[in-house]
């Protein structure tokens, strides 16, 4: 419909251009354009839902395959027999074995991460509804599913670097890690978040300070070349420097953090097989999950066993 209410083609354009008789000059041309109509087909919304869906799934695939490439990378190195030197080719044969047996199994993953991901903004559209501002069990709702999505990525996460190590399929590796984890009491290593803070903070004074230094060169530049607008040149280029400085320094820290947790889950797999081939990690890793599990209790015959972690006194029995 246009202006008048009159039916009119999807998408019309109405031109009109008038020129003074008495001059031929294009000075004196007038050109008027104005938008009458604009209509969405009905297969539109569709595309475009299909499109963000695919979106979402290839971004998920690639940081899957980056997964895979970094667990059996590790597995690799972890594993190999004591006084070996020669590692060339892990990267590539784990490369080859996620794009070529193993990509079914990244593509499921990655498709689970992707209804976490439509689930979560589903979730927070909803807890942002203005008909749902107050209501307590939105709220309530809300955070059980935030716990449900963080469990499954959890889960998914490692079973994708045990899927890396062992070539199972997806569902056969979370429901085997799970129970590797569970079995060893190393739950609780989800909850220890203390690397990823350190090095997030880390990298995020490292790009303020180097978009601050970016800052000062480009205003003692611009202040010599440019006079006007020096400091708001400065400060963009800045800005966008400590922006960028931050997306690559993040990008190492993902995969330093992915690291951390393959070589966790080697750590398992050597203590279910009562194995060391690392002592420095087991070092660390039974340290880290000793305070993450809570007091230590020790029989009289020596064996240990872990308690929950309580706020009072301990009585003896």
């Amino acid at each position: 419909m246009d202006f008048t209410g009159a039916a009119t083609d999807c998408c019309a354009w109405r031109v009109s251009i008038s020129q003074s008789p008495h001059s031929a000059n294009c000075a004196h041309t007038r050109l008027t354009l104005s938008f009458l109509s604009y209509q969405v087909d009905n297969w539109v919304p569709f595309y475009t839902t299909l499109a963000s869906v695919s979106l979402i799934w290839v971004t998920s695939a690639c940081l899957e395959t980056r997964l895979y490439v970094i667990g059996g990378t590790m597995c690799q190195w972890y594993f190999a027999p004591v006084g070996t030197t020669e590692f060339s080719g892990l990267v590539r044969g784990s490369l080859r074995n996620a794009l070529g047996p193993s990509f079914g199994t990244i593509c499921f993953g990655s498709f689970v991460l992707t209804m976490v991901e439509l689930a979560k903004q589903a979730t927070e559209r909803m807890r942002r509804d203005e008909d749902n501002r107050g209501n307590v069990l939105v709220c309530l709702l809300s955070s059980c599913l935030e716990c449900l999505y963080a469990i499954i990525e959890y889960i998914s996460k490692f079973a994708t670097l045990q899927a890396a190590m062992t070539g199972a399929a997806f569902c056969d590796a979370a429901s085997s890690v799970t129970d590797l984890l569970t079995r060893n009491f190393l739950a609780a290593y989800g909850t220890y978040a203390f690397p990823g803070m350190i090095l997030q903070g880390t990298a995020l004074i490292l790009a303020g300070g180097f978009g601050v230094a970016v800052w000062l060169l480009s205003y003692a530049t611009f202040a010599v070349q440019v006079a006007a607008n020096a400091g708001l040149y400065a400060a963009l280029v800045g800005v966008l420097a400590g922006v960028v400085a931050f997306v690559v320094l993040m990008f190492f820290v993902m995969i330093m953090l992915n690291v951390v947790d393959a070589v966790f889950l080697c750590y398992a797999m050597d203590k279910d097989s009562n194995k060391i081939h690392h002592q420095e990690f087991h070092s660390v890793f039974e340290e880290v999950n000793r305070k993450q599990q809570g007091a230590v209790v020790q029989n009289p015959n020596g064996n240990v066993m872990y308690g929950n972690r309580t706020v009072g006194t301990y009585a003896a029995v």
